[in-house]
C-alpha cells in the first residue's frame, strides 16, 4: 500500500503532468488559430486574383499598338459585298476574343461578323469573330470593339500558347 508521501508524489506529478499537457493544448490551439487565419488570408488572397482574372474566361495580353487587318464578312447574316481589308489595331488579346481598334463605325445593332489578320510571336494568325460590344470615348476619334472569336479550336491553341510566351516575357521585362 502506498504511504501518504507516495500518495501526495502521484498527485503532484498527475498535477504536474496535466498543467503541462494543458499548456501544450493552449499552445497548440494557439498556432491552429494563427495558421486558420493565415489559411483564410490566402484563400481571400486567391479568391480576389480568381476575381480580378476570371473577371473574362481567358487571360488578356495587353498592347500598346499592335497592327491588325480585318475584313467583314457578313452584317445580320447578310454576306458583306465589301472584302477589302481594313487596318486596325489590337487593344488587347486574348484565344477567346480581342478589343479592336477601328476608324470605322461598324453597325454593332447588327450581328457583324469579322475576319481578323494579325501576326504574333512571328507567327500569322488568321481568325473569325463576331462584335459582342463597342466602346465610344468623346476624347479618342475612333471605335473600339470588343471581339469574341468563334469556335477555332487549332487556330485559339496556337494563339493561346503564344499568347502565354508572350505574357512570360513581358513579366521577365517588368522585373
Amino acid at each position: 500500500m502506498l504511504s501518504i508521501d507516495g500518495v501526495t508524489i502521484i498527485t503532484t506529478i498527475f498535477i504536474i503532468l496535466t498543467l503541462v499537457l494543458l499548456i501544450l493544448l493552449a499552445v497548440l490551439l494557439k498556432e491552429l488559430k494563427k495558421k486558420d487565419k493565415k489559411i483564410d488570408k490566402l484563400s481571400k488572397k486567391v479568391k480576389e486574383m480568381k476575381e480580378d482574372t476570371n473577371s473574362r474566361e481567358a487571360f488578356r495580353v495587353n498592347f500598346f499598338i499592335k497592327k491588325c487587318a480585318y475584313s467583314i464578312l457578313e452584317i445580320a447574316n447578310q454576306t458583306s459585298i465589301d472584302n477589302s481589308w481594313k487596318e486596325g489595331e489590337i487593344r488587347d488579346l486574348s484565344f477567346k476574343g480581342m478589343k479592336l481598334i477601328s476608324d470605322f463605325d461598324l453597325p454593332v445593332k447588327k450581328r457583324v461578323k469579322l475576319k481578323i489578320k494579325f501576326n504574333l510571336g512571328d507567327e500569322d494568325f488568321t481568325l473569325v469573330g463576331i462584335i459582342v460590344r463597342q466602346e465610344i470615348y468623346k476624347d479618342e476619334p475612333q471605335m473600339i470593339y470588343g471581339i469574341q472569336f468563334m469556335n477555332d479550336t487549332q487556330n485559339q491553341k496556337a494563339l493561346f500558347k503564344v499568347l502565354n510566351k508572350v505574357e512570360i516575357e513581358n513579366r521577365e521585362l517588368e522585373r
